[in-house]
């Protein structure tokens, strides 16, 4: 009978063990959606303060078309100009990493294993090079007037969808958190609510929809690789407190 007992307990602890070890994985993975999660807030900023912006000068510039234009020209450079600087590494890009990881600096430093690719890496480079040369077709189409404003957000979901799961299972870019398959879940809702006009979605512009599908869900989904990373921390606390009191009660 003892035998038994001691048996079942050395089973637990095993499936403890192993549990503490998936849970120290998926954490590492959560982590590293933070400076993704960082970025996208960034964008949604920038894009709610030109928004409101451009809202608030348009009133004493709208009879003036060279001041529109010249509006428009400032606000396109200095887009470009935040985005290259977060792009290179040695301006923004640290600072983004430096941003993204205090995030977890109360946890201290965590090592996250590399996973596998679950496609071949053809697979990711047809996949990279056709949604290169979709997005371009359909920003040309869309400037000549072949594509409705409106609906460009479910044309690009076409594309746009299959390249965010090809990212999904190639694993190996900078953010590995499960939690970003959400994104071409909620990629796909938005363009069914779209194309069948959904009331609250009939008075937004097609350029709105699209920076809500890109940078809007990506921030929102780095929020919860955030919040679950807290609960898995959580977890993985408890699991690691009990099999110490059990190790010192033995």
């Amino acid at each position: 009978m003892d035998k038994n007992n001691e048996s079942i307990d050395q089973q637990k602890s095993t499936d403890q063990l192993q549990e503490i070890s998936r849970l120290a994985e998926l954490y590492a993975r959560h982590r590293t959606a933070g400076p993704f999660f960082i970025w996208s807030v960034i964008v949604v900023g920038m894009f709610v303060g030109i928004r409101l912006g451009i809202y608030l000068v348009r009133p004493y510039v709208q009879d003036h078309s060279e001041a529109i234009i010249g509006l428009v020209l400032g606000v396109t450079v200095l887009l470009f100009a935040v985005t290259l600087f977060f792009s290179i590494n040695r301006l923004g890009g640290r600072l983004l990493q430096r941003w993204g990881h205090k995030l977890f600096d109360q946890d201290g430093q965590v090592r996250e294993r590399s996973l596998p690719s679950l496609i071949p890496k053809w697979v990711f480079v047809l996949a990279v090079t056709s949604f290169g040369i979709c997005l371009a077709g359909s920003v040309i189409l869309g400037r000549m007037g072949y594509l409705p404003e409106k609906y460009m957000q479910p044309i690009s979901a076409i594309y746009a969808v299959p390249f965010l799961i090809v990212l999904g299972l190639w694993r190996r870019t900078p953010v590995t958190s499960p939690v970003m398959w959400l994104w071409p879940v909620l990629y796909s809702v938005h363009a069914i609510l779209v194309a069948t006009g959904a009331p609250l979605f009939r008075s937004i512009d097609g350029g709105t929809h699209m920076f809500i599908a890109t940078f809007g869900y990506g921030a929102l989904i780095g929020l919860l690789a955030y919040v679950h990373s807290r609960l898995t921390m959580r977890k993985l606390k408890k699991l690691a407190d009990l099999n110490s009191i059990k190790g010192q009660v033995q």
